[in-house]
């Protein structure tokens, strides 16, 4: 018995003692400051900042409750159906290092060792900004939802190639998602013209039949920027129609959302196309899509690809009771299934537009198909209605759709090797990490030259440890090896060393390999 005593002091003791190290500045810090603070700070979309110990102190319970059952970071598709580009994932080992460190006390530690805390100042993600563009401010008119559209000259007077969008809400307390169009036929011009106010009002597509879809935004989205030797073509002459959709509750708000472009001079750029393949409108196999009330329908679309087709994104929507979705492809021939995406837990708050981390191929006559739930009863907390009514398809919130967008090329040989994202090339799962590490972090990042990139981790022996990065192109441009001592390590290494793009970085050691993604703009 007194053995036993002994052991379990010693166990308590050591995990004490474990735990105790555990601080702020140089494990927590970074965690939150990589992962947290992009959607946390002042004027972003999360609801409190995560820019400081002391913001983060405050917040710590409910930061370790959200990460512990995966609420945050939010992340809807399931990685163990299909790996994606820029996954707001964290390892477990990141996770359990919040729920110790707020069980051992939440302490800061040496302030001097933490990374400068991120500073936003919306200012553009992209590299050049070629065209910028603000929606004049609209006053919400009434508290159901409203799409308002607002054509924009685009102002070129010859064809552009778009390879970069991003969206900046001006406010995001009211904006729900948008979408950009291109239109050369005048009609939307003739919209806006015609409406007294700002923009006009217009349900389902933005009132042209022509227009073509350029991208969209939804909460927690960034920037689109299209993979190297891809590009967009704006037509000469061109208006921009950006169409908003308004939240419902929200009469007397003003919003005055802008929207900024990249353009490139360069030739030979492939034509990227976003559609809605696979919607409620022409593919579903059991519609219409009606759910009545106390009831849950499951749905299913399908649509056979008519030309061989290099797909590099993708983005499934659906409204309030929407409860999982899944898509997927069948080859022609193998009759191989061709995992998509995933969303378990549909978030109607919480949507995207995904790229994949590889290209993915879809040949001729491959059958792709959606399978979506809907919940219409009250166990479902999101629906809108108390009692449940019967619902069907529209545009207004409380409607119901089934739409999958997808951003694609036509293909050409070679495609299947095109790496879009880093992560496809490591071959290591998010939640592994060699036996002598125990965490991995990189800030900033995205690294924004000729800020300096930092890499801090902890090796539980010592021993030479080397960094390297590649490039997308599998080739190295930088190497060293360093004899590192047990414990806390940080590395700097200098962003004007490389150019911009997006890179692996590897550190490995006599014991394994962890691989992250380093952006640098």
């Amino acid at each position: 018995m007194r053995k036993l005593f002994f052991l379990l002091l010693f166990v308590v003791s050591w995990f004490h003692g474990f735990a105790q190290k555990i601080t702020f500045s140089e494990h927590i810090a970074p965690i939150i400051y990589n992962n947290c603070s992009y959607c946390h700070h002042k004027g972003a979309i999360g609801p409190f900042s995560l820019t400081s110990f002391n913001d983060v102190y405050t917040q710590r319970y409910l930061i370790a409750n959200d990460v512990i059952i995966h609420k945050m970071p939010p992340w809807p598709p399931d990685p163990n159906f299909k790996r994606l580009s820029h996954e707001r994932l964290i390892t477990q080992n990141q996770i359990d290092l919040i729920k110790a460190w707020v069980d051992s006390g939440a302490v800061r530690g040496d302030s001097t060792k933490e990374p400068s805390a991120p500073v936003y100042n919306n200012a553009s993600v992209l590299k050049n900004v070629s065209l910028s563009k603000t929606i004049p401010t609209y006053t919400v008119e009434a508290n159901t939802d409203i799409y308002r559209c607002f054509a924009i000259p685009s102002g070129t007077n010859v064809n552009k190639v778009l390879t970069g969008l991003e969206f900046i809400p001006g406010n995001r307390k009211i904006v729900h998602h948008i979408l950009l169009y291109w239109d050369t036929t005048g009609a939307c011009a003739k919209l806006d013209a015609a409406d007294p106010k700002p923009g006009y009002l217009h349900f389902g597509g933005v009132g042209s039949n022509s227009a073509i879809l350029i991208g969209g935004w939804v909460p927690g989205s960034s920037a689109m920027i299209l993979p190297t030797n891809m590009g967009m073509t704006i037509p000469a002459g061109a208006d921009l129609v950006i169409q908003i959709h308004y939240a419902p509750g929200n009469i007397g708000a003003e919003d005055s959302t802008s929207f900024n472009i990249q353009f490139t001079n360069a030739t030979g750029l492939r034509e990227v196309y976003q559609q809605p393949a696979l919607n409620h409108f022409t593919s579903l196999l059991n519609g219409p899509l009606y759910i009545p009330a106390d009831s849950i329908k499951t749905f299913k679309e399908e649509i056979t690809v008519p030309i061989d087709v290099s797909v590099i994104g993708i983005a499934p929507h659906m409204h309030l009771i929407g409860k999982n979705i899944k898509v997927y492809g069948i080859a022609p021939v193998s009759g191989d299934t061709i995992p998509l995406i995933k969303i378990n837990k549909w978030d109607f708050h919480w949507q995207g537009f995904y790229q994949f981390n590889k290209v993915v191929v879809l040949k001729k006559g491959t059958s792709v198909y959606a399978e979506a739930t809907y919940d219409n009863t009250s166990n479902n907390p999101n629906n809108p209605n108390s009692p449940p009514k019967d619902v069907q398809a529209g545009e207004s919130t409380t409607d119901e759709m089934m739409i999958v967008y997808f951003s694609f090329l036509y293909y050409q040989s070679g495609d299947e090797n095109i790496v879009l994202d880093s992560n496809s090339l490591t071959g290591i799962n998010i939640n592994e990490l060699p036996a002598s590490v125990r965490y991995l972090n990189i800030y900033p990042n995205p690294i924004i030259r000729p800020n300096d990139i930092n890499l801090g981790f902890e090796l539980q022996s010592s021993g030479v440890n080397t960094i390297q990065i590649f490039n997308m192109n599998g080739i190295q441009v930088y190497t060293k090896s360093y004899n590192l001592s047990e414990g806390k390590n940080s590395i700097i290494i200098h962003s004007d060393k490389l150019a911009s793009g997006t890179y692996i970085c590897k550190l490995f050691n006599k014991d394994g390999l962890i691989t992250q993604k380093i952006i640098v703009r």
